[in-house]
Order: structure tokens, then sequence, then C-alpha cells
């Protein structure tokens, strides 16, 4: 089946994103974590995130045609400002670079400034806490609707 630009989520997709958030919030606050696995949340987070930036900049201009880089900078910041914009200036923006730098420090191996840090893990904890918030209505939902047999 093919995905549009404005498809929601999965609930997989979304437990996915959760787990990748969880795992950065806890590579910025120092707890370990395997060196595979690090990379690849480090590098899925700060792509994200970069996309979204760019994302940010495309949703505030009148666009009629997108490349394939700027259909998922678009996407990657409809998805963040899906759970965090709620239809106003999205004030995540204003954490996102420092975010992004973060990230990018860590990925050097470098040690992140406290601000840029507090920054990230607030974005990064916010976004988690709507992902998980949502997740467990939908699982709720399922269940209501499809009680298990006794």
């Amino acid at each position: 089946m093919e995905q549009t630009l404005f498809d929601e989520p999965t609930l997989a997709e979304a437990v996915g994103l959760k787990h990748v958030i969880e795992d950065g919030l806890a590579i910025i606050e120092g707890r370990p974590l395997g060196e595979a696995r690090r990379n690849f949340v480090v590098h899925d987070l700060s792509e994200l995130i970069d996309r979204a930036i760019r994302g940010s900049q495309i949703a505030s201009q009148p666009t009629l045609f997108l490349g394939e880089d700027d259909r998922q900078a678009f996407g990657s910041f409809a998805l963040i400002d899906r759970y965090l914009g709620a239809g106003r200036t999205p004030s995540w923006l204003h954490q996102a670079p420092d975010a992004l730098r973060v990230l990018e420090r860590i990925r050097k191996t470098e040690v992140p400034e406290q601000r840029e840090k507090q920054a990230a893990v607030e974005l990064l904890g916010a976004l988690l806490s709507q992902l998980s918030a949502e997740s467990a209505l939908e699982t709720g939902t399922r269940d209501v609707l499809n009680p298990a047999p006794r």
C-alpha cells in the first residue's frame, strides 16, 4: 500500500519512534547503550529533527510541488507538529536546533552544553509523552472494540 505525505503513523511506527526517543533520552542523560544502537538512535533522531526544521520552512511557504527530500522534510515536520504543535505556532521549533546540536555533539563524542541538553530533553520528553498517550489510547480502544476471549 502506498503511503501519502499526510498518512497518520501506524501504531507500530509510533511504537518504534517511541523506543528510539526513549533510547535518545537515555543517551542524552548519559546512560549506557550498545554502540550500534547508540549510533542508530543518534543518527535517526538527528535526521528526524533536521528534516523537521527544514520542513517547517517549507510549511511556511506557498509551495505547489515538492521534491522527494522536501516531502520527507515536510513529513518529519508534520509528524512532530502533530504531537507538539496543536495547530499553534510550534514552540518546539525553538528547541529543535539545540536538540540537533546535542545529538551532533554526542555523535562526535563531545560534551553537550547544559542549556542545549535541557532543550533536547524537554523536546524529546514532550514528544515521548504525546506518543505514549496516543498509543495507550489506541491500545485501550482496540481492547474495548475487540475484547480478548474469556
